[in-house]
């Protein structure tokens, strides 16, 4: 039998209809084809028929009701008795949309003949929001547009409508239906639009599309001819996983390489990202660069340990379809032909394009040689620049000339080319024709091309006076680019006439958009100022000024970098991030100690901020290195930080505990008042090696530095939760946020929202918990907009999951997914959610599939890692509740141990929290009533609270175990977890 629900009640036994007459037998019928094949309890089918009106003898007046519709039906065995109800044996429309998502299914609005029951009313309209969802999900704009109509209230109708326009080019009418909709919502129910719905609107004001995953730089000027060589490129990019573009300085080797990749962005799924090499000064910063070009480096929250950066690269890169250019390879060509050559063996579906001016010379290098243009293009080119240097500028025979003396060299055409500003073609034809017959005694015709590019950049530069020679030479030493402050500082006076001279005379370029003001050598002409800097004699002298003012620069920023001014000033140093290592490696080569090991602490909470924590181990221990006398608290806080780290990477190595007392008591004396770091830090040793005492604690409370007194706040929090404190840890969340506020430090808000969100969704605060996290996003925009928008998404995906909404879960999760910093451990994360939804949503295969992939990538990596023991609770945790389901104990029992045994190991109570539901899953599907409940009770005393909203929980009906204490709960949980072996990490 069939029974049709999406419309007014149908009825079909063996392909012909059945009618079934009487409101309450349509209703009994409806209300058992809503759980069509699963029992519905007596007690469920008389509320729905009589609701408030119940008869008498309500049991038989249902058994009479029944025996009708059995007699309606023509066959008694279609309504079956089950446990405590009755079962209807029938398919429904309703099972096979949900299963399928079929929209013609639908032949009007559900249940629209029993919309006078209580029951249908609610079935209806859930219903019609998994048809609203459905329609959603096709993304189709007209579709999207009369829906909007039909349900004018529906806030993620209105956030997909939105985003649907503004895909089309329809700005305006985008923003006209968020006016629209949060109009009605505050006219008709009295509520703001709902996060997401704010965020759609927001992504129209700021223009924000899907944007292209690349960090490519918009083009400033024409490209002109190399369509052979882009043609080649092509070619070996469908073929070749390893293309080095090969030539000599100022051949446009940069130039071409943007031009071919930038015409694969959109057929790359993961990007195409440019690595530029030329502002590092040793091999050790390769892979540093490579980090900081695809946005790799990553927020890190209180008690997560940092990671390597190279197995962080190779791990995030694995399974990622990406092309990644490394820009200007010559200088560090051994390190960057090891880099590529472990990036290629360990990222199958990655492709690597290099620039250099000799080959990597590894295996599978394809060379695609760059000569100088032909004369075509080379004479379109000089037209080009040299129209835009004289405005109406004509080729004639004058720049024909130019341009074969040149012989083609872009660099050497731009050169010349700025040269009209002042002088005519043919007085610029005659000078250079002076210039080539000193240097090749007229020759000409067997002038080397390099010697040609030589004697360009030379004329140019005997063109400045002296003071602009002074400068140009000076700021040869700026591999990532001077300002005008910074410039003025080894040139010894104000800077900014003589770099717009220079660039004037296209010997620097201005950095497009940069804040302040960016003045750039190219590589060939900075190679050059080099000379010139140590034939001057000033070699050494500009290196002292250069590394002073950075270290000044930094020293400076770091007490603003916890206030008001921090997203500004974090701009400053970060945008000087080579100059100030370029420093700290110049006070280890004096060598400095006092001078490297000031500054290492100083770069300490800009490491923080921007997420480089392997960056500042290493040059922490490089600095920790330099022989000499150094500042004994500054060398005492780097010591202690490597020795903390040592212990993060290996927490259970021998002596740990001795080691952890021991850099607690070197701590104590250290002065805080000019470090407030070192004031959390004590707070943190305080909590490991004597977790009794609370005298750091109450120093750190009454700190003379509010920011000390708001921060500790956020250890404080973590530590409460841990503990199952649920109500200090709002307490301390809430005084942490009011004086951060007041502070303006917008990262450590940042995190203190964070923690809130977790938990206020503990305490059922859904909607507060999703406002607050768009609070983060808001908070961290300015600073590092996406430090940790992958745990937003995911936190996002929980609450959606909590709400029910699993089609938000799986948009959130997705997204989450596609981050391109997600790595391994993050995957797991990620991967764990996926298969809860999977779970919740009643598809056992599909969890179970998204479960053995999970585990599959996370084995290949050690189990040492915190984050990896996380990964491994979280999977076999949802690994034992879907066994469980499908009736597979023995491997529910061993996931669960596994569970447990990973959980344990993080000392993480909420995690194993986690563990101690799954457990409950397991038991109450073989059975175990009161188990179940007794270990859901542990995992009410252990993360303390009931945690209402949890599907997991909710789903189970096993009553209700008497409160045990936090150790009760501990110790049963170990006993659960021990009964059986783990699967194997």
């Amino acid at each position: 039998m069939r029974v049709g629900l999406l419309g007014p009640l149908e009825i079909e036994h063996e392909g012909e209809a059945v009618a079934v007459g009487g409101g309450r037998l349509r209703a009994l019928l409806a209300r058992l084809a809503l759980d069509a094949g699963r029992p519905v309890t007596t007690g469920a089918l008389v509320e729905a028929v009589w609701e408030d009106e119940l008869p008498a003898d309500h049991v038989h007046a249902l058994q009479s009701l029944v025996s009708r519709l059995r007699r309606a039906l023509g066959d008694a065995a279609l309504v079956a008795p089950a446990p405590g109800g009755y079962r209807l044996e029938a398919q429904t429309d309703v099972q096979e949309f949900e299963r399928e998502g079929a929209l013609e299914l639908w032949r009007g609005p559900a249940l629209a003949d029993l919309r006078g029951y209580r029951f249908a009313q609610l079935a209806a309209e859930r219903l019609e929001e998994q048809r609203v969802a459905a329609l959603i999900a096709t993304g189709d704009l007209p579709t999207l547009e009369a829906l909007h109509a039909e349900h004018p209230l529906h806030e993620r109708l209105a956030a997909r409508l939105i985003g649907a326009l503004f895909a089309a080019g329809r700005q305006a009418d985008a923003l006209a239906v968020y006016e629209r909709t949060r109009r009605r919502l505050d006219d008709e129910l009295g509520v703001a639009p709902s996060p997401e719905l704010q965020q759609a609107h927001l992504a129209v004001v700021q223009g924000e599309r899907k944007t292209r995953r690349t960090n490519l730089p918009a083009p400033v000027t024409s490209f002109v001819g190399r369509e052979a060589e882009l043609e080649r490129i092509d070619e070996l990019l469908d073929r070749a996983r390893l293309i080095t573009l090969l030539g000599p300085g100022g051949a446009g080797k940069t130039r071409l390489a943007r031009e071919a990749v930038a015409r694969h962005v959109d057929d790359v799924a993961d990007g195409v990202w440019m690595v530029e090499l030329a502002p590092i000064t040793d091999e050790s910063e390769i892979v540093g660069a490579v980090v900081g070009a695809l946005g790799l480096r990553e927020a890190v929250l209180p008690g997560m340990a940092p990671r390597d950066s190279l197995p962080r690269l190779l791990d995030v890169l694995a399974e990622r379809e990406t092309i990644v250019v490394l820009d200007n390879c010559e200088h560090v060509i051994a390190g960057a032909a090891d880099l590529a050559d472990r990036l290629l063996a360990s990222c199958p579906r990655l492709k690597v394009v290099a620039t250099s001016r000799e080959a990597l010379a590894i295996d599978g290098e394809a060379l695609v040689p760059v000569p100088p243009l032909a004369e075509s293009p080379a004479v379109t080119l000089f037209a080009d620049r040299a129209a835009a240097a004289r405005p109406g500028y004509v080729i004639d025979e004058a720049g024909r000339e130019i341009c074969r003396r040149l012989d083609g060299l872009p660099l050497a055409l731009e050169l010349a080319a700025a040269r009209l500003r002042t002088l005519t073609a043919g007085e610029l034809a005659e000078r250079l024709d002076d210039r080539f017959r000193v240097l090749t005694g007229g020759s000409r015709t067997a002038l080397p091309r390099h010697r040609t590019l030589r004697a360009v950049v030379d004329w140019s530069w005997e063109l400045l006076d002296d003071p602009e020679r002074v400068l140009a030479r000076r700021i040869a030493l700026f591999t990532a680019g001077a300002t005008v402050a910074s410039a003025s500082a080894v040139y010894g006076a104000d800077a900014f006439d003589g770099l717009a001279a220079l660039a004037e005379r296209s010997l620097v370029q201005v950095v497009p958009d940069s804040e302040p003001t960016r003045y750039r050598m190219l590589e060939t002409i900075r190679e050059y100022g080099l000379e010139k800097l140590e034939a001057a004699g000033e070699l050494e002298s500009t290196r002292g000024a250069h590394a002073r003012y950075f270290a000044k620069l930094v020293a400076e920023a770091e007490p603003r970098l916890r206030g008001p001014e921090q997203a500004r000033w974090f701009a400053l140093v970060d945008a000087e991030r080579e100059h100030v290592l370029t420093a700290l490696r110049h006070f280890g080569e004096l060598p400095d100690a006092r001078a490297a090991v000031a500054l290492a602490v100083d770069l300490l909470w800009v490491w923080v901020l921007s997420g480089s924590q392997q960056e500042a181990l290493t040059w922490t221990r490089f600095a920790a290195a330099v022989p000499g006398d150094a500042d004994p608290e500054d060398r005492a806080i780097l010591e202690g930080m490597l020795a903390i780290a040592a212990l993060e990477d290996h927490p259970d190595q021998p002596g740990a505990e001795a080691t952890l007392k021991a850099l607690h008591e070197r701590a104590l004396p250290l002065d805080d008042r000019r470090r407030p770091l070192v004031a959390l830090a004590k707070v943190m040793l305080e909590m490991f090696a004597a977790p009794e005492e609370r005298a750091c604690e109450a120093a750190a409370l009454a700190h003379p530095d509010p920011w000390v007194r708001a921060t500790v706040r956020l250890f404080l929090s973590v530590r409460a939760e841990n503990e199952g404190d649920i109500a200090l840890m709002g307490e301390q969340l809430t005084a942490a946020r009011e004086q951060l506020e007041a502070l303006g430090d917008r990262w450590a808000l940042g995190m203190a929202l964070f923690f809130e969100s977790g938990r206020l969704i503990l305490i059922a605060d859904l909607e507060g918990a999703e406002a607050v996290l768009e609070e983060v996003r808001e908070a961290l925009s300015a600073l590092s907009p996406d430090a940790i928008t992958g745990m937003l998404d995911i936190r996002i995906a929980d609450i959606r999951t909590r709400r029910g909404d699993l089609d938000g879960a799986r948009f959130h999760i997705t997204r989450a997914r596609e981050r391109r910093d997600v790595g391994r451990d993050d995957l797991a994360f990620i991967q764990s959610m996926e298969a809860r939804i999977e779970w919740l949503a009643g598809d056992i295969d599909a969890a179970a599939a998204v479960l053995e992939d999970a585990l599959e990538r996370l084995g290949r990596a050690p189990l040492t890692m915190p984050q990896a023991q996380h990964g491994h609770a979280l999977l076999h945790s949802i690994s034992a509740s879907v066994a469980a389901e499908r009736g597979d104990f023995e491997a529910a029992d061993r996931h669960f141990a596994a569970a447990y045994a990973a959980g344990a190991g993080t000392k993480d109570m909420p995690m194993l929290a986690a563990v101690a539901v799954a457990g409950a899953t397991v038991a109450a599907a073989r059975g175990e009533r009161v188990a179940a409940a007794e270990l859901l009770a542990a995992a009410t005393a252990i993360r303390g609270a009931e945690d209402p909203t949890n599907p997991e929980i909710t789903r189970l009906d096993v009553g209700i175990a008497p409160p045990v204490t936090r150790a009760d709960a501990l110790a049963a949980l170990e006993a659960a977890g021990s009964r059986a072996a783990p699967i194997a990490p």
